[in-house]
C-alpha cells in the first residue's frame, strides 16, 4: 500500500526487509491538537480520546515497547545510531495552562540491560558521565532534569563505532557551510572545512591521504582541515577505546 491509494483513517502496514512501517494519512497529532486546545480552558474532550485512541491502535499493531523507563513527570523519545543510543528527555513538572516553564525534579531512568558508557548532557550545560547502578536486568541512572536533557549510552558492551558525519557523500560545502546536495560518492569542499565525527570510542585521529594532521581526545570530536589543496583527497578517523580501534574513510574533491 503506497500513500497515494490510502484511505483517511486506515491504518496501513507495510513490509520492509526485517522491519515495518505503521502509517495513517490522518494527520493525528495536528487533530488531536485542535480538540483538546491545550492552550485554553475548553476542549472536545470526545474528539480528542478518540483520536489518542486510533493512535495507540497504531502502537499496538507495531507490537512495541519501550525497553525504559521514566519515573517521574517527563516523557523520553528514543534514538539510536550505529552501536549507540540516546534518550532526549524532556521535562513535564509544574506545567499547566498559563505556566509553560517546568519545573525541576529528580528523575530515576531504567533501562533494559547492561549500560555502558552513560553521557548526559543538561539543556546549556556540557556533556557529563553518570553514574549507573544494577538491579536485576536493569540499569538505573539518576539525575536532576531542568528543562531537557540528552542520555547517551551503550547496551550490552557494545563494539567500537566510528563515523565521518561532516562531510558528507553527495553535498558540496562552501567555507565550511553545506549548500547544495549533488548525485556523487563523493563531498566537494571549497576551502576550509570542519570535520565531524560520532563514535563511542575515546579518542580521534584525523587523518588525510593517510597522515596524522590532528588527535582529538573531548567530545565533540572534531578538526578544522584548512589547509590549501586542489584535488581528490582521502579523509580517514580512527576511533580508539580500550583495546579496540575502528576507523572511517571517505574521498573529497578539495577545492582552495
Amino acid at each position: 500500500m503506497d500513500s497515494a491509494s490510502a484511505e483517511e483513517g486506515v491504518i496501513y502496514e507495510n513490509a520492509y526487509g526485517r522491519g515495518k512501517s505503521i502509517f495513517i494519512i490522518t494527520p493525528l497529532g495536528r487533530y488531536f491538537l485542535w480538540a483538546a486546545q491545550p492552550w485554553s480552558n475548553y476542549s472536545y474532550k470526545n474528539e480528542a480520546e478518540s483520536v489518542r485512541e486510533t493512535f495507540l491502535q497504531m502502537i499496538e499493531k507495531g507490537n512495541y515497547s519501550t525497553p525504559y523507563e521514566v519515573d517521574g513527570n517527563a516523557v523520553a523519545m528514543a534514538y539510536e545510531k550505529g552501536n549507540e543510543k540516546m534518550l532526549r528527555i524532556l521535562n513535564f513538572n509544574g506545567i499547566k495552562h498559563g505556566n509553560a516553564i517546568p519545573e525541576s525534579q529528580h528523575i530515576e531512568i531504567r533501562i533494559k540491560g547492561n549500560v555502558s558508557n552513560a553521557r548526559l548532557l543538561n539543556f546549556m550545560d556540557g556533556w557529563k558521565d553518570v553514574e549507573v547502578r544494577k538491579d536485576g536486568d536493569y540499569s538505573i541512572i539518576s539525575f536532576t532534569l531542568h528543562t531537557q536533557a540528552n542520555l547517551v549510552y551503550e547496551i550490552n558492551g557494545s563494539s567500537l563505532y566510528v563515523s565521518i558525519e561532516k562531510p558528507a557523500k553527495g553535498k558540496i560545502y562552501f567555507m565550511d557551510r553545506d549548500i547544495l546536495s549533488i548525485s556523487s560518492d563523493k563531498a566537494i569542499v571549497i576551502g576550509g572545512i570542519t570535520i565531524e565525527v560520532e563514535t563511542n570510542g575515546k579518542r580521534v585521529e584525523f587523518y588525510i591521504d593517510n597522515e596524522l594532521k590532528y588527535e582529538d581526545d573531548e567530545q565533540p570530536y572534531s578538526w578544522t582541515w584548512d589547509e590549501f589543496s586542489f584535488g581528490r583527497h582521502k579523509i580517514k578517523v580512527v576511533a580508539y577505546g580500550g583495546e579496540e580501534k575502528a576507523e572511517d574513510a571517505m574521498s573529497v574533491m578539495k577545492i582552495l
